[in-house]
C-alpha cells in the first residue's frame, strides 16, 4: 500500500530473513537502503553477499553500522538484528546489551520477535529478558 514506507520495508526484510526467505529479505533490505539513499550499506550488502551469501551480507551491513557507531548514532537494535540474522551470536548479544543500555524502545518486543534459535538459548539473552521482566513467548509457544 505504501511502497515508500521505509520502516515497513526494513521490518519485512527482517521477518523474511527469519522465515528463511533470504532472497526476498535481501531484496527488501536493498529497497530500504535505496529509499534512505545509503550507498555505503548497499555496497556492504553486495560485497558481503558475494563473499558469504545471505549471512555474509547481513554481517557486512552490521559491521558497517558498528563502525559507523563510533562517530554517529546508530540504531542498536538494527545492528543486533542484522548480526542475529548473520548467525553471529556473540556480536548479536553485544548489540542487544547496547540496545538495553540506551533504552531502545524496540526492546519491548524482544520476547515476541523471531530470533535465531541459537540466540534464544544464550544465557545473556535469557538474562536480559529477566532484567526486563519479559518472557520469550515465541520460544515457549513451540
Amino acid at each position: 500500500m505504501a511502497p515508500g514506507f521505509n520502516f515497513g520495508r526494513q521490518a519485512l526484510a527482517y521477518i523474511l530473513g527469519y522465515g528463511g526467505r533470504r532472497e526476498e529479505s535481501l531484496a527488501e533490505l536493498r529497497t530500504h537502503y535505496q529509499i534512505v539513499e545509503d550507498r555505503q550499506a548497499l555496497d556492504a550488502l553486495d560485497q558481503g553477499e558475494s563473499v558469504g551469501g545471505y549471512a555474509g551480507a547481513m554481517k557486512a551491513v552490521a559491521d558497517d553500522l558498528a563502525e559507523l557507531s563510533r562517530s554517529s548514532w546508530v540504531h542498536s537494535f538494527d545492528v543486533f538484528t542484522l548480526y542475529d540474522l548473520a548467525g553471529e551470536v556473540e556480536q548479536s548479544l553485544d548489540w542487544l546489551e547496547r540496545a538495553y543500555e540506551v533504552r531502545d524502545p524496540d526492546l519491548q518486543y524482544l520476547g515476541a520477535l523471531w530470533l535465531s534459535g541459537e540466540l534464544r538459548s544464550e544465557p545473556g539473552y535469557l538474562d536480559l529478558l529477566r532484567r526486563m521482566d519479559l518472557h520469550d513467548v515465541r520460544h515457549s509457544a513451540g
